[in-house]
């Protein structure tokens, strides 16, 4: 748990364990040798408070020539194995956006028909959960901003947004999905704000009239 850890763990070491992954790569880091091994080491490695002293995993060769064989080898080929499966047997042609992809699946869209009309997508994404412009772990982004927003209050017609797929909610509208490019790519749309502004970039007007009588 988070109390355990910083408990045990010392404060300049603990930006190593901030997430399951950088533990990971923390453990890769000191079974090589490119990072110090701390001294609580040995609590970690055997996953129970008290297991075996730093002292006795300093002086253990085979324990680590065990570990480094186990991240170096068979994990290395397996993940090779498994990007070729999937991008193809040549490594200049993989990239992350390949795989880590972006789409909407409107719910109501249950037939081809529908999906053709309704889904949007996919496109590749770049980063994970923990880079800027958050876009999730896995193959498919589940999480992360679907609206997002650059205020200038000095001048707010030139505020910036973008919101994913469109600004229609209408199977059909040009405005239905025509944001989702520049949401992808990181790119706004101006959001200007006052009247004049608006008048000026305008691109149709809805004029609602009430019903003519008798009707």
């Amino acid at each position: 748990s988070t109390a355990v850890a910083a408990a045990l763990t010392p404060e300049a070491d603990r930006r190593h364990m901030a997430s399951v992954s950088n533990g990971r790569l923390f453990e890769l880091l000191v079974a090589s040798g490119l990072a110090p091994k701390p001294e609580w080491w040995g609590y970690w490695v055997d996953g129970r408070p008290g297991g075996t002293p730093p002292s006795t995993l300093e002086t253990d060769a085979t324990r680590r020539a065990a570990l480094e064989g186990v991240l170096t080898g068979p994990t290395l080929a397996e993940a090779w194995r498994e990007l070729a499966k999937r991008l193809g047997p040549d490594p200049s042609q993989w990239a992350w956006g390949k795989i880590h992809t972006a789409s909407f699946r409107h719910s109501l869209a249950s037939t081809p028909a529908e999906q053709a009309l309704m889904n949007t997508g996919a496109v590749p994404r770049g980063g994970d959960g923990t880079t800027p412009n958050a876009t999730g772990a896995g193959a498919r982004q589940t999480a992360g901003a679907s609206y997002r927003e650059v205020i200038d209050v000095s001048n707010w017609d030139n505020s910036v947004m973008t919101n994913v797929p469109g600004q229609s909610g209408q199977p059909g509208s040009p405005h239905y999905a025509d944001l989702f490019p520049l949401w992808a790519d990181g790119q706004y749309h101006p959001m200007v704000f006052s009247r004049a502004a608006g008048e000026k970039h305008a691109a149709a007007r809805l004029r609602l009239l009430p019903a003519a009588a008798g009707r």
